[in-house]
């Protein structure tokens, strides 16, 4: 689990980050950056990429939990950055399929490779490789990508595929 030492770092950057931001609000003062050229999905797919690291990073449910998370909404935050880039923003109609299946079985394949966990990849590549009529394309793509990944496990088990 987290230290009290760790938690309290974390706190005052959080704080001093608000500081500093409210600062540049209140006073008008100007940033070595402009924000608005980085786009505006960076601020859903920053934290999505802190929650999957922190995620992969943690042992025990709750590093896959925060794993599925952070999974989800960095997915989440490619999509938004993928049709703000090109205003294709009817490709929600299918891309829901990357979020919940394919997300949640990568997240969850990757911490378990990470943690050695078999008990966790292969329902990871379960969830990946969802056969029902309305599974996208991509997660069949994952789902072909991860079968060899899994054979490539150090112990003879296979996965039971569903």
């Amino acid at each position: 689990m987290w230290s009290r030492a760790s938690t309290l770092v974390g706190g005052a950057l959080l704080i001093g980050l608000g500081v500093v931001l409210l600062a540049v609000n209140t006073f008008g003062m100007r940033l070595p950056f402009e924000f608005s050229s980085i786009g505006w999905p960076v601020f859903v797919i920053a934290p999505g990429i802190a929650l999957l690291i922190i995620g992969l990073i943690a042992s025990g449910e709750a590093g896959i939990g925060l794993a599925v998370a952070g999974g989800i909404v960095t997915t989440v935050g490619l999509i938004l950055a993928y049709q703000s880039a090109t205003s294709h923003w009817t490709s929600w109609a299918y891309a829901w399929a990357l979020i919940a299946p394919t997300s949640v079985g990568a997240s969850m394949f990757l911490w378990g490779v990470l943690h050695r966990r078999g008990d966790k990849d292969c329902p990871g590549l379960a969830w990946g490789s969802s056969s029902s009529p309305s599974a996208s394309r991509s997660s069949r793509a994952f789902s072909t990508w991860a079968a060899p990944v899994a054979s490539l496990r150090s112990d003879a088990r296979r996965c039971q595929w569903p």
